[in-house]
């Protein structure tokens, strides 16, 4: 049975995910010395709270301090990289639902506003973004069942279990899942380029 909690969870963890200090995306105990996901405490920066790492059209959008403060919402796989590399990561993940929150807003016919909070609680960008993932993912009434049969034949290990394109109900809405989150990568992508992004990445150096 597939769930659509936990499938929009894995599919985009650092804006459904727990924002609590001490818990992870999946809303469970996490340390930051968890075996397999990198250490928190070392992907910590120790500039300038006040410093800005990413602007977006001209606006600041992430400080060192929100960076820090938001650590636990955007976990990753220790795969032995470089702590620079692993807040590479990181960051990348920030900005996607930095640009998210935007096209949120652009949606709902405002101004697209300033993407940092200053200090605000987070809850108004995850329940922002959340509108959108909602919109664009976790409604499969937006892809057709043919053209899940079409998307399974061009893409047969989405679902190997399927005969001749025969599906079952739930493995049905596994591949429209699966079709909609490819759009939506899509999208953002899309979304990424249509922004002027200027980065510090000098700051993600520093010990």
């Amino acid at each position: 049975m597939i769930r659509w909690a936990v499938f929009l969870l894995i599919l985009f963890p650092p804006v459904v995910g727990c924002a609590r200090e001490g818990q992870n995306s999946v809303g469970s105990p996490a340390s930051p010395d968890t075996p397999g996901i990198y250490s928190t405490s070392r992907l910590r920066l120790s500039s300038d709270p006040g410093a800005v790492i990413v602007r977006i059209d001209d606006d600041v959008a992430l400080t060192v301090a929100e960076f820090n403060e938001r650590l636990m919402e955007f976990p990753i796989a220790d795969l032995g990289q470089s702590v620079v590399e692993a807040r590479k990561l990181v960051l990348d993940q920030m900005i996607d639902a930095k640009v998210i929150v935007r096209e949120a807003r652009k949606r709902r016919g405002g101004e697209t506003g300033s993407l940092t909070l200053d200090g605000k609680p987070y809850q108004e960008e995850r329940a922002l973004a959340q509108t959108v993932i909602k919109a664009d993912i976790a409604n499969p009434f937006l892809v057709t069942d043919q053209e899940a049969v079409e998307f399974l034949k061009q893409n047969p290990a989405v679902l190997q279990t399927a005969q001749g394109g025969k599906m079952t109900d739930v493995e049905r809405l596994h591949v429209k899942f699966t079709m909609l989150s490819a759009r939506f990568q899509e999208k953002k992508m899309k979304w990424r380029d249509e922004v002027k992004l200027e980065l510090s990445e000098g700051l993600l150096e520093a010990e």
